[in-house]
């Protein structure tokens, strides 16, 4: 996947306008630090934060923490158990996936992965080997692009530039 990220999406793509705006998207370390037990949202965060085990590409995918900070519910919380059915991240999260599994870039063992479980509302372990998931590409942006304008909506999308 992390070649087909960086080679298939990021060198070959057309939905990025210009060569100008590739330089936008930073070649960042992407921290994969995993945890084994107590899937709450503030172990994952440290265990992210603190990470020995780092990549380095232009183009990732979402971490757990990126997921639970999507949620505007206020039972989610950092102590929420994450892989609990019905967890109150799932709720109100612009993140939640249509896709029943979809893949985070954090692992447990080189054999496990943890998902978004969009038919549960949990977060899971997936078998590494899977074909039958989704990934959602995620980019950093360099600290000098600026919102111009917009406000985010669907009719007035955010305008980005230097």
């Amino acid at each position: 996947m992390n070649t087909t990220l960086e080679n298939s999406v990021y060198e070959t793509t057309d939905w990025i306008n210009s060569s100008k705006q590739k330089e936008w998207i930073t070649n960042d370390r992407w921290k994969l630090g995993g945890i084994s037990s107590i899937y709450t949202l503030s172990n994952f965060e440290s265990a992210e934060k603190n990470s020995s085990f780092i990549t380095s590409n232009h183009i990732g995918i979402m971490t757990v923490t990126d997921f639970g900070y999507g949620s505007s519910d206020n039972g989610c919380i950092s102590d929420t158990n994450l892989n609990y059915r019905d967890n109150a991240c799932m709720n109100s999260n612009w993140l939640k996936s249509t896709i029943n599994l979809e893949w985070t870039i954090i692992s447990r063992s080189e054999s496990l992965v943890f998902s978004i479980n969009a038919l549960n509302n949990n977060l899971s372990l997936s078998n590494a080997f899977a074909t039958n998931r989704g990934v959602r590409p995620v980019i950093i942006l360099d600290s000098d692009v600026k919102i111009k304008s917009g406000n985010g909506t669907e009719n007035d999308p955010y305008l980005l530039g230097k």
